[in-house]
């Protein structure tokens, strides 16, 4: 069934964090993979910006699931091949994703935020990203760049590991859990001398120094 698109917006970025975090803790994760996945939602949401009717991972319905579920119906840009009429202008793609063509995309909707996170980490269990799942289920940041080989994103697999690995710093510093594998990723997945520091202060100050930069 068709429904009207409804957008969902928060306070600010830190209610994001909180209430999406919550409900990945309430489909089963652990606090600690839970940030994880809500730096995934934070990078395909633009931190809760861009959330509409609960779908908080773009992801797109088939026919046999729209008999059955409910779902929205939009414009929009994918890069697939394209025959020469198809192609707009509008619409760009990165190097060897296809061509560009302007399509109706159909999309998943959802009652709730508890809905829609548990749909993504339901999705996130099937064979295709069996190994982003165990690197999720392990706090391990390399979740972030296995999403990207699997198809999650058009972006360089390392790039997303870079932003999101971000993402995380700034995700512990309000949830307040995470504990040294936060700090360890400020190290390795941040590429840059703020997760060096945020090692060698040990975790509380990581959390803060995360904070101050996302503030900043």
């Amino acid at each position: 069934m068709e429904v009207p698109i409804k957008k969902v917006s928060f306070p600010n970025r830190a209610a994001f964090v909180k209430a999406t975090h919550a409900s990945a803790v309430r489909a089963g994760l652990s606090p600690e993979s839970a940030n994880l996945l809500v730096a995934h939602i934070a990078a395909s949401t633009k931190w809760g910006e861009k959330i509409d009717n609960y779908r908080v991972a773009g992801m797109k319905d088939g026919e046999v699931y729209r008999k059955s579920h409910p779902y929205t119906a939009v414009g929009g840009c994918e890069c697939l091949p394209a025959r020469p009429n198809q192609i707009d202008p509008a619409c760009t793609c990165p190097p060897g994703k296809g061509q560009r063509y302007f399509k109706k995309l159909y999309w998943r909707a959802y009652n709730s935020l508890d809905e829609g996170v548990a749909a993504m980490v339901r999705q996130l269990q099937v064979e295709k990203y069996a190994q982003a799942w165990a690197y999720l289920q392990a706090v391990d940041p390399e979740y972030f760049a296995e999403v990207g080989r699997q198809g999650w994103y058009n972006a360089d697999p390392a790039y997303l590991k870079r932003m999101m690995s971000g993402h995380l710093l700034k995700i512990a510093a309000i949830t307040g859990v995470g504990g040294a594998k936060v700090a360890s990723v400020g190290a390795s997945g941040s590429g840059g001398s703020g997760g060096a520091i945020a090692v060698g202060l040990g975790i509380p100050a990581a959390l803060a120094i995360g904070f101050l930069i996302w503030k900043g």
